[in-house]
């Protein structure tokens, strides 16, 4: 059956947006996604699928959140993994209005874990977390399948991850380098938004 120019047609798609959180000294309180599009400050699609600035879906598109999720770069230090994901919430807004709530970021990590995977004891200071383990896309937060959240047409919005304290690593035996407030590393994340994309067929 062809398609027909003029109608609109919904599929199951996606929105994500990335930010590098940078090493010390530099300390990150806060990143907004959303608001540049591919070709924007180098973007390509690796980090973004936004085809428009400042949080806009362009032309007649919309979509329906149904899913959320917080992918961390593999193989980086497990001390700024646990920093990002236990010391801060993240907010998303719709015309400038929040949707639901704010939520802690361990709420939605759902792109790397921490291994328990090597026993190490320096000086007697006990036990370390040795690895950061593989993505898994699968773990992330699915809403009830009464709950959505439509971003309508041409309606702006953005979704900001706020870190109250500063993001910074806490210093353990082994692992963490870090010897000012930071990260030891920089570290790319991504936010994901599965859900139902509704576009015009052309």
């Amino acid at each position: 059956m062809p398609r027909l120019a003029g109608k609109r047609e919904v599929l199951s798609g996606w929105l994500y947006d990335d930010a590098v959180l940078p090493a010390a000294p530099v300390i990150t309180t806060s990143v907004t996604f959303f608001q540049q599009p591919i070709g924007q400050a180098g973007k390509t699609p690796l980090d973004t699928n936004m085809r428009s600035s400042s949080g806009f879906l362009p032309g007649v598109k919309s979509f329906v959140i149904k899913s959320i999720l917080l992918k961390i770069a593999d193989g980086k230090n497990a001390d700024d993994v646990e920093a990002i994901i236990c010391t801060g919430y993240g907010e998303i807004r719709i015309s400038d209005k929040p949707y639901p709530d704010p939520f802690p970021l361990w709420m939605i990590a759902g792109g790397t874990g921490v291994f328990e995977n090597s026993r190490q004891v320096t000086g007697g200071a006990g036990d370390v977390r040795g690895t950061v383990g593989p993505g898994n896309i699968a773990n992330l937060l699915k809403l009830h399948r009464l709950l959505s959240i439509p971003i309508n047409t041409l309606e702006p919005f953005e979704v900001t991850f706020t870190w109250p304290g500063g993001l910074t690593a806490s210093p353990a035996p082994v692992i963490s380098s870090v010897s000012t407030p930071g990260l030891n590393a920089a570290t790319r994340i991504w936010l994901v938004f599965f859900g139902f994309l509704k576009r015009q067929v052309s």
